[in-house]
């Protein structure tokens, strides 16, 4: 948030596809596959079952900016060019020594910028938790002061309250990572149903 813009920036290579499997296990953001359970059922006008296909639509529509250089990059990303490529290159070093003593992100997720072409994308801000969120009933549905359903609206993930209680502070990331999907699910598809 105090980034300009409330706005962060994701810069990655060529080496992408075989980058992000390194963090499976660690976090709950595994990539879609075709080959993952309950992908038989799955419904692809939500999103592609193949997470490759998703990044290619994003960088077809200009979402995910890609480059030969990092200065090519910066200029597409809005970013001063000179100043992301001494970023690039300060991060790089950190990756040499495997410590990072900036931020302290594990030696193990200290993957290195080098090889292009190079790939960038604008993010917004996340908040993780919220005290307690909206009230809602088992279909993620908004319900108002008098607990009556507000037609409409929907709240998922930490913006709806009281899957844990009055005063929810969040939880673990399997536990997160859950309720963040289950409820997606299950608001979405009570929408559709009721827009029929």
């Amino acid at each position: 948030m105090s980034q300009p813009g409330g706005r962060a920036y994701v810069i990655f290579d060529s080496n992408y596809e075989k980058n992000i499997n390194i963090f499976k296990g660690d976090f709950c953001e595994h990539p879609l596959t075709p080959d993952l359970p309950g992908m038989d059922k799955w419904n692809e006008s939500i999103c592609p079952k193949d997470w490759r296909i998703a990044v290619k639509k994003a960088i077809d529509s200009g979402m995910i900016q890609i480059d030969t250089t990092i200065e090519g990059l910066g200029q597409k990303l809005g970013l001063d060019p000179v100043r992301l490529k001494e970023r690039v290159f300060s991060y790089n070093k950190i990756c040499e020594a495997g410590v990072d003593n900036e931020f302290g992100k594990k030696a193990e997720f200290l993957i290195p910028v080098k090889n292009p072409p190079f790939y960038g994308i604008k993010v917004g801000s996340n908040i993780g938790a919220s005290q307690c969120g909206l009230r809602v009933n088992e279909y993620f549905q908004v319900l108002d002061t008098n607990c009556s359903v507000i037609p409409g609206l929907y709240a998922a993930f930490h913006t709806a309250g009281g899957a844990i209680g009055e005063n929810m502070m969040g939880g673990s990331v399997l536990a997160d990572c859950h309720l963040a999907y289950t409820s997606g699910y299950v608001a979405g598809e009570t929408a559709a149903v009721n827009i029929e």
